[in-house]
């Protein structure tokens, strides 16, 4: 049985509030810079499902930011669970520049039996084309480890680089629409959602979307 797609989709705000408390931010290459999201307070994009909005947290401020480090990207083979499969991924920067600690679940994917959970959520759109919606999934982490869980820590100042898998199929008894399907090259338009605790508050940071171009 196949879960639909519609099961991810929400409607989402990027706005920011109830800042962290600046500290200096860490530096990021030029690369990050170009594609770097930008806050857009209180504006709509329908990208998200209701089912996220409903989750228990806060807006934080843009001192924790998403950064993809990538413009352009494409498929490669790894060896999974289930063989040699290509996999399509985009290295995502999470920025910590506030003054306190946050903490996070960036969970690995998973071959088997229920979802693992995770903090980071993701939402795609083709840009070319008459299809203009959102495809929303869970952002997993690139390879099968002994423990789907990972717990993530960003200190002050702090800034950490993850592979977020696009195509990834689901589980074996819970399979899924791909985000992006490797054998459709175009660009497209990305957005992040994460959740993350910072000294026992849950909160949550969005951001705007980023265009990037899936090569043969």
């Amino acid at each position: 049985m196949r879960i639909s797609t519609s099961i991810f989709r929400f409607a989402l705000t990027f706005s920011v509030g109830c800042g962290l408390g600046a500290a200096p931010p860490p530096s990021q290459s030029s690369a990050a810079q170009r594609v770097l999201l930008s806050v857009a307070e209180g504006v709509p994009s329908h990208a998200f499902s209701t089912e996220l909005q409903d989750r228990r947290a806060k807006r934080t401020s843009y001192a924790i930011t998403l950064a993809p480090q990538k413009s352009k990207i494409r498929p490669r083979v790894m060896k999974l669970a289930w063989g040699m499969l290509p996999v399509l991924s985009l290295p995502v920067a999470i920025a910590n520049s506030s003054a306190r600690q946050i903490k996070m679940n960036l969970a690995h994917e998973w071959y088997g039996g229920v979802w693992p959970s995770t903090d980071l959520y993701v939402a795609v759109q083709p840009t070319d084309g008459k299809d203009k919606f959102w495809l929303e999934a869970p952002g997993y982490r690139v390879g099968e480890k002994d423990s789907a869980d990972a717990l993530v820590i960003l200190k002050p100042g702090e800034t950490k680089t993850f592979d977020i898998r696009l195509n990834w199929p689901g589980t074996g008894s819970i399979p899924t629409e791909p985000l992006i399907d490797e054998s459709k090259p175009g660009k497209y338009s990305i957005k992040f959602r994460l959740f993350f605790k910072a000294n026992g508050s849950q909160e949550y940071i969005e951001s705007q979307a980023a265009e990037i171009e899936v090569e043969k």
